[in-house]
């Protein structure tokens, strides 16, 4: 089976400049290719990376793209001149699979290159309705998928969930020999935006009482630069001078895009909150579940975005956005957990069970039956 595997217009496969879509899909297609599929990998020119290369089974290809722009009209038009340069680069392949705008509508108007397979990553904003002639919306997550069929009923049939992997896994044995070495330290890692909830985190924070708080950092990973999907220089300084203001102990990491790297921040802290509003904007964010692969217990918001993980009281805590103070429940969901190492431990263990449903074999598994379910039809 020959797979060709197209990532947007913004950032490099390899992903050295981070990127979530383009770090699940660059494992992907090495496991496929690990299992002797033909793998050829689409993705933005990058200083550094070749136009063309091969590693690790996969054929890379490589077209000029573009920094990510503040505009979102202009972030479409650069799509589309990126999806015609695209469209002109891949050969005919059994399975196309792409988080492109334009690109599946180019693959399913103009001569057909193969199953033309979306992998939808975002919460759909209207724009599925456009996709009716494609074979596959693979959604991320229950609530995406219901969100495609709520917007374009016509497009239902084409729905199916694949959830994303966990890149890497710890034993319980692991986790239970290295619990003494984590750090009182409540992490966070992902973009460094509004919508994260990273000002109501400081907030909350700071509202603990500073004699049940003491001797734990906050720690926040992850870019700020509008390139990078943050919010900008003038919203990181904002933060910090509200975390200083608040005299908080704050680590503000950057990015680390490096896996291992990554991992090790996942294994030294104590708690991790990942306290998103985004009820239209989050997909399935991996970073709880990659801290539940490294056994570290896990806050979330109440968004649907996390049901397919998420199980509070369980495996994890999480709060309510819709209280009249969301800041003083987030401290108090804080508060209950830094303080209660039994319940940490239990999250732990349950994080790790958890996280085994979401490895990348069998996510492979997955989608090479649905590549070849979709090739029969």
């Amino acid at each position: 089976m020959k797979i060709s595997i197209v990532q947007g217009a913004f950032l490099p496969v390899p992903p050295v400049a981070g990127g979530a879509v383009e770090k699940l899909w660059f494992e992907l297609g090495r496991e496929f290719a690990r299992r002797g599929l033909d793998v050829t990998h689409v993705a933005r020119l990058w200083p550094g990376q070749p136009a063309r290369s091969q590693s690790d089974g996969v054929a890379y290809r490589r077209v000029a793209g573009f920094s990510y722009p503040r505009s979102r009209l202009l972030a479409k038009v650069m799509d589309l001149v990126y999806s015609l340069r695209c469209f002109f680069a891949v050969d005919r392949s059994d399975i196309v699979v792409t988080n492109t705008f334009f690109l599946p509508l180019l693959l399913s108007m103009l001569p057909r290159r193969g199953v033309v397979y979306v992998s939808v990553h975002r919460y759909p904003q209207g724009q599925m309705k456009l996709y009716r002639k494609v074979d596959r919306l693979q959604c991320v997550s229950t609530a995406v998928a219901d969100a495609v069929r709520e917007q374009a009923p016509a497009v239902g049939a084409l729905v199916k969930v694949v959830p994303n992997y966990v890149p890497a896994r710890l034993s319980a044995e692991d986790v239970a020999q290295g619990w003494a070495d984590r750090r009182r330290e409540v992490l966070f890692v992902g973009r460094v935006h509004p919508e994260k909830g990273l000002d109501m985190l400081l907030d909350a924070f700071a509202g603990i009482d500073p004699a049940r708080r003491a001797g734990w950092t906050l720690r926040i990973v992850g870019p700020h630069k509008t390139s990078a999907g943050g919010g900008g220089d003038e919203y990181l300084a904002s933060l910090k001078q509200a975390a200083a203001k608040a005299d908080l102990p704050v680590d503000w990491a950057g990015s680390i895009y490096d896996r291992d790297e990554l991992n090790l921040a996942y294994r030294e802290a104590r708690v991790f909150v990942y306290p998103s509003v985004a009820a239209k904007g989050e997909a399935f964010p991996l970073a709880p579940l990659e801290a539940m692969a490294q056994g570290c217990p896990v806050i979330t918001s109440d968004l649907l975005c996390f049901d397919d993980y998420i199980r509070p009281g369980e495996n994890a805590d999480s709060f309510s956005l819709a209280t009249a103070d969301v800041a003083r429940a987030l401290g108090a969901a804080i508060e209950g957990l830094i303080t209660d190492e039994p319940r940490q431990r239990k999250y732990s263990a349950a994080g790790l069970e958890t996280a085994q449903h979401f490895t990348l074999t069998r996510i492979a598994d997955v989608f090479i039956d649905d590549f070849t379910s979709l090739r029969k039809t």
